[in-house]
């Protein structure tokens, strides 16, 4: 054993000799402690040489302080709360300028209707109705925004009322709204009030759609969205079935004068037929009359 023991130490000595030596010659460096790379020796067992191990520091990975991970993620965490407070701004603003174009659509109509148009009043009345419907929207629109719910872009992606969402879709009803309130206000034929009626419903129906796509079925502002949608479409069917009876009146009345009219083209016909009969019998009367006359006049003659 000590044999061994020896015969390792001679070659121990030796090779850090060989190490001393080759500093001198060359430009490497000697393993120190404050070079990058090291020598390490790990003697394991009763004198016997189990393994050599050589490393580097540079293969070291320096791990950062578990206060940086801290300070990242609370510089993460700030981010998404400055981008979700500007997303929620964006959303109050643009709700609160529709909600503004429909008091002014409100207000026009109620001042231009001097004369009682029941058309008029009931569309003016629903204004209230559909502030309501688009103030929900945006707080549904808000929730998506808390809950981090993507938009549905690919589902609508070549339709431009979606581009923006519930805001979107908000944005085209209020523009048929102010659609039909000039209509109204400028005496427009019935059937552009009826078409544009038709498309305000369209999307007040897809605003809801748009809704149901981003929200949870038991969402307590999806129901309430629902409920005054609900409310609203009564009123805009009322004022649709309005227009529709008063054109139907129309048209019996038009009917009628077309009927009065032409039965008075069969009078007048049957008056100058009656005449010319009149003539005609007045004329064979006169011949009647004349033949009487001559017969006489043989007779006394």
């Amino acid at each position: 054993m000590n044999e061994g023991y020896e015969e390792f130490q001679k070659c121990v000595e030796e090779f850090v000799s060989i190490l001393s030596s080759s500093s001198g010659n060359t430009s490497e460096t000697t393993p120190t402690n404050q070079d990058n790379n090291l020598v390490l020796f790990d003697y394991i067992g009763d004198g016997s040489l189990d393994k050599v191990i050589q490393t580097s520091q540079d293969e070291f990975i320096d791990e950062p302080p578990f206060n940086s991970f801290t300070t990242s993620n609370s510089q993460n965490q700030d981010t998404n709360s400055n981008e979700e407070e500007e997303e929620l701004n964006i959303v109050l603003s643009q709700i609160n300028d529709q909600i503004n174009k429909i008091e002014d659509v409100r207000d026009a109509l109620k001042n231009c209707n001097a004369n009682e148009n029941e058309t008029i009043k009931r569309f003016g009345d629903s204004t209230q109705g559909l502030m309501e419907f688009i103030q929900i929207a945006g707080e549904c629109e808000k929730e998506r925004i808390r809950e981090g719910k993507e938009k549905n872009i690919q589902t609508y992606s070549n339709n431009e009322v979606w581009s923006e969402g519930l805001l979107s879709c908000a944005k085209k009803i209020v523009e048929w709204a102010q659609y039909i309130s000039s209509a109204l206000m400028n005496g427009e034929p019935d059937e552009r009030i009826l078409a544009g009626l038709k498309q305000f419903k369209s999307h007040c129906s897809q605003l809801l759609t748009a809704a149901r796509v981003s929200m949870e079925d038991q969402s307590p502002l999806l129901q309430r969205l629902e409920k005054s949608l609900c409310s609203l479409m009564i009123q805009i069917q009322k004022i649709i079935q309005n227009i529709l009876a008063r054109q139907q009146e129309q048209q019996q009345e038009t009917k009628k004068q077309n009927k009065t009219k032409e039965n008075g083209i069969e009078g007048k016909k049957e008056l100058m037929e009656s005449q010319v009969r009149v003539l005609q019998l007045q004329k064979e009367l006169e011949k009647a009359q004349n033949h009487l006359y001559s017969l006489r006049k043989e007779e006394y003659n």
